[in-house]
């Protein structure tokens, strides 16, 4: 996806628009398959506030909501026109303080059924000339500003004692692609643990 801006899009020649991203999603979701967006805060022509909106839009447009997402901040590296723009002074980079500004209030606003898988690039940073400065990004976030989210992966039970005497099935349905998406889940209630999981869809057509 890497934005929801058209002219961002265009800007960084990414070769697609918004809608060519809704319509092939919607063909993907209608197959069978289960969507991993990428997403990239901090691209040109946008600003904290631009990003935010852009990420929420992702779970409030049911043209989106993604399955599963992975937010990578766009760092800067040499060799490539954003390199030549940063050196001409011309784009400036998001850093780690930044960009988990505009990172944390998405975690706390991203729904039960999509799980976060990474925040930032398995990439290490003496590849990068700038932007964030750290590889365990997500771990940053979630030990300086501790925020309250509740995807897949933060409601997992590793390291949790399971009260399974408290274990009930949970049917979450919402719209996605034109189609209903129904997000089945076993859950330990009494502390907001996912032990599992299943998806089904009823497709557009």
């Amino acid at each position: 996806i890497e934005s929801v801006y058209d002219d961002v899009l265009t800007y960084t020649h990414r070769g697609h628009t918004a809608a060519d991203s809704k319509k092939s999603i919607q063909i993907l979701r209608d197959l069978a398959f289960k969507i991993n967006f990428h997403y990239m805060p901090g691209l040109p022509l946008t600003d904290r506030e631009r990003d935010i909106a852009g990420m929420k839009l992702l779970f409030d447009d049911p043209d989106y909501r993604p399955d599963m997402i992975k937010y990578y901040p766009c760092m800067v590296a040499p060799g490539t026109t954003l390199y030549l723009q940063w050196k001409q002074g011309k784009f400036e980079p998001i850093d780690t303080e930044e960009a988990a500004l505009r990172l944390v209030p998405i975690k706390e606003y991203t729904p039960e059924y999509c799980r976060i898988q990474r925040i930032q690039r398995d990439v290490p940073t003496k590849y990068w000339s700038a932007g964030v400065g750290l590889t365990n990004f997500r771990q940053f976030i979630h030990e300086k500003y501790k925020p309250k989210c509740r995807c897949i992966r933060c409601r997992e039970p590793l390291g949790k004692k399971v009260n399974w005497n408290q274990i009930e099935i949970k049917v979450m349905e919402y719209e996605a692609s034109q189609g209903t998406e129904f997000f089945i889940g076993a859950e330990d209630s009494s502390q907001d643990i996912l032990i599992g999981f299943c998806r089904l869809r009823f497709p557009s057509e």
